[in-house]
Formats: structure tokens, sequence, C-alpha cells
């Protein structure tokens, strides 16, 4: 028969595992945000920003924790990896940008300098490869020709 003696949780683990809890909570907030009906591509990076905030808090907070600090800085490490994958398509980057209350206002404020620096060159170079080659008539002008 075995015993189950040494299968006890100490008060120790019951906080650990309180803070695991906790955190994993505001992931599953963030992910039922982006599946509902009313999500949208600008919606991608403003929850990746709100992730990385927090495992930024969590990995100071965390910085000498054995158990924690490695769960945050993989975490984070996991999240970056995706965060940098969006800088690849300029789709992000538009959505906040047209979005009439985030624009460039959003990313000024919460971006580091040279994300936003580098966030600008990639939508003049979105708008350089879309903008219309010739200018539309004015619709007065059109009307007056045969």
């Amino acid at each position: 028969m075995t015993t189950l003696a040494g299968d006890e949780l100490a008060l120790e683990d019951w906080i650990t595992l309180e803070k695991i809890k906790s955190f994993l909570e505001k992931l599953k907030m963030t992910t039922k945000a982006l599946e509902s009906s009313f999500a949208t591509l600008d919606n991608d990076l403003l929850s990746m920003d709100f992730l990385l905030a927090q495992f930024e808090a969590g990995k100071e907070a965390a910085i000498d924790d054995p158990v924690m600090a490695p769960m945050y800085n993989s975490g984070w490490a996991k999240l970056d990896k995706y965060y940098r994958l969006t800088e690849e398509s300029p789709a992000y980057v538009a959505a906040i940008m047209l979005h009439p209350s985030h624009k460039w206002h959003y990313i000024q404020e919460n971006w580091r300098k040279e994300w936003a620096e580098s966030s600008k060159t990639l939508i003049e170079t979105l708008w350089n490869e879309y903008k219309p080659v010739e200018s539309p008539l004015p619709l007065c002008e059109a009307h007056r020709q045969p």
C-alpha cells in the first residue's frame, strides 16, 4: 500500500499556486476578449502590450523567486517572439493608426521611441505601395467631360 504522507502541499506551495492562478486569470481574460465577436486587429497589439506589461511586472516582482522568475521569463520570451512577428505585417500598426480613438497617439504614448519610429516607417512604406498613382479628377470636373 502506498502512502500519501509526503504529498501534502506546504503553505509556500499554496502561495505559489495562488500567484500562478492570479496571473493565469489575466491571460484568460485577455484570450476571451480576443475571441469575442467584437475582436478587431487593433486589439491584438493592444492586448500584447497589456500582457507584456504583466509579464514585465511579474519578472520584476519575482526576480529572486526560483519558481516564478523562470515562468515569467519564459512566458515573456514566448510572447515577445509572437510580438516580433507582427512587425512583418503593417496591418497591425495600420489597424491601431486607423482606429478613431487610438491613432498615432497610442503608439507615441505606449511604445518605445524606436518602435514608434519603425512603425511610422512601416506605415509610410505601406502608403507608398498602395497610394493612388494619379489623383482622381475632382467630382465637378468629372461631370463636365463628354
